[in-house]
């Protein structure tokens, strides 16, 4: 089989989604072949990551809007005369088949760019809108969605689309938590923050996809009703309108209680796990919610919005407000600030549903998805 994988400057959770479910395939399908087209950093990643792969390297693929030219007009010649039994596109938004005769499987990992304004700049909305997703839909022979709020969402828009296949990741694309002695230390270092328990809400600064707006409000009536209100850290990289996040945090007067330290190591976010007291996950828009389970492997209490897959995710396992509604938000912090014994039941569900996610399970799956396309 064959797929096609680029990075950007970033590993965020759909990256790390596509690296961890190759490894699993690998680990699961040791006899199957696979070759991975992929950019220059892309190319550097795997090979650590997937040492028994294939890898080659497509110099057009180094450029997002050169890899759409590379995939609509010279793939057919590479992929074509490689006899792959099945190509997967990991995200039928980001990448999309070209004009080959190989059964393409398609994965969507959100629909958010039809449902959610502004989640992308203009580029990029028109990249995935017009470009990526339609060419998907008419070349794929298969679906898959990573939640079932992501495959109701495109046989919604989609009605060409007649069935597509739930397959649930698993519970983190990152390591598992290792041992940490000192991770009040390891925030020091890196970030130069003195801190003791937190709130944690971790996801680049898309102000309106990833809900920074409410989070912000929410947080600032929070500071007012509580008798010790601990600081929110808000780690990631830059992303859509990230001058309209920090401009917020000043007017709402929240500098130096509303942190964003830019992105951070692994360890450092690991760290700020150990000592949170919630993980707060506002988003507009979610196809799975990583930073749920994670927070829940470390019995870390969840507070999310009922938005896309959100709740589909938690399971009954985290406070959850209406998307886009401040006040409710601000309840819900309040109301697991004050209440010890809400704090420790949702400690207590959230390792149980952890339990329900594996990416060996998702793998298998993923298989038999392969062979029926490829007609085995």
């Amino acid at each position: 089989m064959a797929t096609i994988y680029t990075l950007y400057g970033r590993r965020a959770g759909a990256e790390m989604f596509i690296e961890k479910t190759l490894q699993a395939l690998v680990g699961q399908f040791p006899d199957w072949r696979l070759t991975v087209f992929c950019n220059s950093q892309a190319e550097a990643v795997l090979r650590n990551v997937l040492p028994t792969a294939e890898l080659e390297y497509i110099p057009w693929l180094d450029n997002q809007f050169k890899k759409a030219f590379w995939l609509e007009f010279l793939s057919f010649r590479v992929v074509g005369r490689r006899r792959f039994d099945v190509f997967w596109i990991p995200s039928g938004s980001a990448h999309f088949p070209g004009r080959w005769n190989v059964p393409s499987v398609i994965t969507f990992l959100d629909m958010g760019t039809f449902l959610v304004k502004d989640q992308y700049d203009f580029k990029r909305t028109v990249y995935r809108k017009y470009l990526a997703t339609p060419r998907s839909i008419r070349r794929g022979v298969a679906f898959t969605g990573i939640s079932r709020t992501t495959v109701d969402n495109l046989i919604t828009l989609f009605p060409r689309v007649k069935q597509a296949s739930v397959i649930y990741p698993g519970p983190s694309p990152f390591p598992p938590p290792a041992p940490m002695d000192d991770p009040a230390g390891v925030i020091e270092k890196e970030i130069g923050l003195k801190t003791g328990p937190i709130l944690f809400s971790p996801a680049r600064t898309d102000y309106w996809g990833k809900g920074r707006d409410i989070l912000l409000k929410a947080y600032a009536g929070y500071r007012r009703q509580s008798a010790e209100p601990l600081p929110l850290i808000m780690p990631g990289p830059q992303g859509e309108f990230h001058d309209t996040v920090m401009r917020d945090i000043a007017a709402l007067g929240l500098d130096g209680y509303a942190i964003w330290p830019g992105r951070v190591s692994d360890a450092c976010i690991e760290a700020l796990y150990r000592v949170s007291r919630a993980m707060i996950m506002p988003s507009r828009i979610e196809g799975f919610g990583f930073p749920i389970l994670e927070a829940m492997t470390r019995g870390v209490p969840v507070i999310c919005s009922d938005a896309g897959s959100l709740p589909e995710v938690a399971g009954g396992a985290a406070l959850v407000f209406p998307s886009g509604n401040a006040e409710r938000l601000e309840e819900a912090m309040v109301r697991l600030d004050r209440t010890p014994a809400l704090r420790e039941d949702l400690i207590r569900k959230g390792r149980e549903r952890c339990r329900l996610f594996s990416w060996e399970h998702a793998a298998r799956q993923y298989g038999e998805v392969f062979r029926q396309a490829a007609g085995r």
